[in-house]
């Protein structure tokens, strides 16, 4: 997506997962940033969703795969 992107982490505790996002967004700034190719902000903060079974899971994966196919941009 242009926009915005969707992973799929597991920590233990959730303060972990606010340190997770930190270090990414910290680590892909960086290489963004050495790229010099593209220009962006980060929106503050995150949207996050407990996944609490497996039907669950293969919900979430298949939107997040289908998320970029919907628009054409992949097959």
């Amino acid at each position: 997506m242009p926009d915005h992107t969707h992973f799929f982490a597991c920590v233990k505790v959730s303060d972990h997962l606010t340190i997770f996002v930190r270090m990414m967004k910290q680590r892909l700034t960086m290489a963004i940033k050495e790229s010099e190719k593209v220009k962006f902000a980060w929106q503050p903060g995150f949207f996050d969703h407990l996944i609490r079974n497996s039907e669950s899971y293969s919900e979430k994966w298949n939107y997040v795969h289908e998320n970029p196919v919907r628009p054409g941009w992949l097959n």
